[in-house]
């Protein structure tokens, strides 16, 4: 028998002679008089004969207990018995037929529940009929739904509804034929503004943004992360301050938990001109900063930094901060013309790239608040400036199917691992036998950290119980087998949780101390094989693990030093075959070095960064590495294809590639682009002079403009042509200028006191570029000085310009 099939038939073998059942059907009549523990045997009768009494009667037993469960609204115990019962019976020639019965009388059972507690547990009634419209989507359980979750079907203009999921408060905004776009009059207009005419259809939008308060509901329903930056959000004094901190990603997790979604561009730009849409701000024509919460303090405006929602006048139909306070994310990528957009102001998601945010900041000007002015930030951006509100469509535009979704989202059925039948009406021996059902499907699905304590509370409870002591030991050699495939990220959750449940119990505690020893012995034998592979995670993790075991363990500090990558390492890359160097972390002089007379205003002021150890391409990517991507369908082909084409030019690096056409390349390869403080780290490779061998420039060292010594390209050199940096980086100077993450800042006042890519803008509104790096072979030497920057919209591309990539793993 192969070893998966034999893994399940010894799991199967324990379900079934892990304890004797005191009746069997046909057989004497119980003392336990039992349904659930029969019902395996029951089944098979009615597969392999005609039909029994005795087996009719133990299904529909089953059924009742099923129906009872509903009728006393423990949800978690029907959702685990149906689950059970359909597994069992659905092999039947009419299994299908008698689970569909099953199913709609549930629904029933479930449905009167629900209506019977609404006055006293909404939630509890809104689960319950969620739980009836997922086994039948009858008319009566989806009524109550609608009339409980959704806006009334009927709503004048400014018309306020409460959501009953997370109190936020939303306006009606009535189907309106608007100007998209620059208001007549505006000169403060960009080129992304293009004007036109649309209709949005009817919706319901959030009256504020969504504030601290708010989002911590949907963390602590396990629905949304925590704010990547968390410092107000952990502020109980900054409740009712718009959360930020928080991606696109953030913000569609919590739109879905609450049953709503994202505005649309359209939809945003509709609410913040409000009755008359020939203003350029939400409250009209004139420029009143009284009125917006934007950069600088003033009049009515006394906040330097965010203000807590409502804090200034409401405008159009009653919503407030739809200029200034912070930006908001809409659900459209983002495209530089809105004309061939949807017509109906429905959210544009097709092409494009990032997702649009609109209604500018506290940070900013109040020329960028205008109604129409836009911008676009990456699904993984966040920024103290930043948050959101939602939106909801109206009732007949939400489908039954799309209530269900909601519900099931907002109102979910808890999944308590072994405890779900805790309040069920069943016998000991029936508890007993969807236990160990439940708990041989933990194992099979490998799912350790949840079957451990199940496996340890029932040794406690039996402890001659053989077949509970083997189970155990078959996850312990599960556990031990994580480890010598390197697969060790889930073993701490699984000791931990090992360890809980062992308790005080002196015998279990014995066992557990003599097995985490050879664990310790297998850990530390594994480790070397994983820094061998240089996956800095698995490195870390298993570490981990190491001082979980053993946190005094007196090689643990040989071990990490082992563990160290020694600046040079090279390794290739599994996607692109692309040679990477190890980039040790440390401390840089970021910026203008000592003396340099040449350096540019937006290379001061110099500042200190902290970066973290990475791994960096030794060499842009090439013609040939690119060419991967796009055979792969998932690159396109550069802007212009002269060299890309020549198989004379595989070999050089990649040009003509815009600043999205990196970004994909990267993501197709599973790296990413570097930030500008790492590029700078890894160019100077340790030095702190202009360029990374000293203050001086020397011919031949680098392809710059002209011909010199052994620099003898006009053009851009093949991979690798000149000697690499300290670390063993080649062509960080010149050759082609390299693409980076960071949006370009003409100074460095405000960037980051770490590495991360500085994306945020404060100030007024200026076309935003990104960063470029390292000169061309078209650069003088004055241009290839370590420190210099340039800038380029995203969308440009040029003879000069491709990229190289970092890994963080």
């Amino acid at each position: 028998m192969p070893t998966g099939m034999a893994r399940v038939g010894g799991l199967l073998r324990w379900l079934c002679v892990g304890f004797v059942v005191t009746g069997t059907l046909g057989g004497a009549a119980s003392a336990d008089p039992s349904s659930w523990s029969l019902l395996p045997d029951a089944v098979s009768r009615l597969q392999s004969g005609p039909e029994t009494l005795e087996a009719e009667h133990v299904l529909q037993e089953a059924e009742a207990s099923i129906l009872a469960e509903a009728a006393a609204g423990h949800l978690e115990a029907v959702v685990a018995l149906v689950d059970a019962y359909e597994n069992l019976v659905t092999p039947l020639e009419d299994g299908d037929l008698r689970c569909d019965s099953l199913r709609a009388r549930t629904s029933d059972t479930l449905t009167s529940f629900g209506d019977s507690r609404m006055s006293e547990d909404s939630g509890l009634a809104v689960r319950s009929w969620a739980l009836a419209a997922a086994y039948r989507p009858s008319t009566r359980a989806l009524g109550r739904l609608r009339s409980s979750l959704l806006p009334p079907a009927e709503a004048e203009p400014g018309s306020v509804w409460r959501s009953p999921i997370d109190g936020a408060e939303l306006v009606f905004h009535p189907s309106m034929q608007f100007q998209l776009g620059c208001t007549s009059g505006d000169h403060a207009c960009q080129d992304d503004e293009i004007r036109r005419s649309l209709r949005t259809e009817p919706f319901w939008l959030e009256r504020t943004e969504v504030t601290n308060r708010m989002y911590r509901g949907c963390v602590e329903a396990g629905m949304c992360p925590v704010p990547v930056d968390s410092t107000a959000f952990a502020d109980p004094r900054r409740a009712e301050d718009p959360v930020v901190g928080v991606t696109f990603r953030h913000a569609a997790a919590y739109a879905a938990w609450a049953g709503r979604r994202l505005p649309s561009e359209a939809e945003w730009e509709r609410a913040a001109r409000g009755v008359d849409d020939g203003g350029r701000y939400p409250w009209g024509k004139a420029r009143d900063r009284s009125l917006a919460n934007v950069q600088d303090t003033g009049d009515a405006d006394q906040f330097e930094r965010i203000a807590p929602v409502g804090s200034f006048p409401s405008t159009g139909f009653g919503v407030f901060d739809m200029a200034g306070n912070v930006w908001e994310w809409c659900a459209d990528t983002y495209h530089l013309d809105q004309t061939q957009g949807p017509r109906n102001g429905r959210a544009w998601t097709s092409a494009g790239w990032g997702r649009v945010v609109r209604g500018g900041s506290w940070r900013r000007t109040l020329d960028v608040c205008r109604v129409s002015s836009r911008t676009w930030h990456e699904e993984d951006y966040h920024a103290d400036d930043l948050g959101f509100r939602t939106a909801i469509d109206v009732p007949e535009r939400i489908t039954d199917l799309e209530l269900e979704r909601l519900v099931l989202r907002s109102f979910p059925i808890p999944e308590i691992t072994g405890r779900s039948l805790q309040n069920a009406a069943l016998t000991p021996t029936d508890r007993r036998y969807l236990e160990r059902r439940a708990l041989t499907w933990l194992v099979l699905e490998g799912r350790i950290a949840d079957a451990l304590p199940r496996v340890v509370e029932m040794l406690r409870q039996d402890p001659r119980n053989p077949a509970t002591a083997d189970l155990l030991a078959h996850l312990e050699r599960e556990m031990a087998a994580d480890i010598q495939r390197g697969d060790v990220f889930a073993l701490p959750e699984a000791l931990v949780e090992y360890r809980t449940a062992v308790g005080e119990d002196s015998r279990l505690r014995r066992r557990l101390a003599d097995y985490e020893m050879r664990l310790l012995e297998q850990t530390r034998v594994s480790v070397h094989q994983v820094i061998e592979r240089g996956d800095r995670t698995s490195v870390t993790a298993t570490v981990e693990l190491i001082l979980l075991l053993d946190p005094g363990d007196p090689a643990l500090q040989t071990l990490l030093a082992s563990s160290r990558i020694a600046p040079g390492t090279i390794r290739v890359w599994p996607r692109d075959h692309k040679e990477m160097v190890w980039i040790p972390g440390g401390s840089l002089r970021m910026g203008a070095s000592p003396d340099d007379s040449q350096a540019a205003y937006d290379e001061h002021p110099p500042r200190s960064v902290e970066v973290d150890g990475f791994w960096l391409d030794r060499t842009e990517v090439t013609n040939d590495e690119y060419r991967l991507c796009v055979e792969a369908g998932v690159c396109s082909p550069p802007h212009r294809t002269a060299a890309f084409d020549d198989p004379r030019s595989g070999r050089r690096p990649v040009l003509w590639v815009d600043w999205f056409q990196a970004r994909t390349y990267t993501r197709w390869a599973a790296k990413r682009l570097p930030t500008e403080a790492e590029w700078e780290w890894a160019a100077r490779a340790g030095q702190a002079g202009r360029y990374p061998w000293g203050d001086s420039w020397l011919e031949g060292r680098a392809n710059a403009l002209g011909v010199a010594g052994s620099d003898r390209w006009e053009g851009p050199a093949p991979a690798a042509s000149f000697e690499p940096n300290a670390w063993g980086a080649y062509d960080m100077l010149g050759n082609a200028a390299e693409w980076l993450q960071d949006a370009y800042h003409g100074n460095y006042w405000e960037a980051p006191s770490d590495a991360r890519a500085w994306m945020q803008f404060t100030g007024e509104q200026v076309e935003r570029k990104r960063v470029v790096r390292g000169g061309s072979f078209n650069s003088p030497s004055s241009r290839l000085r370590v420190s210099n920057r340039d800038q380029r919209a995203a969308i440009s591309f040029s003879r000069t310009t491709g990229f190289r990539c970092v890994s963080d793993r």
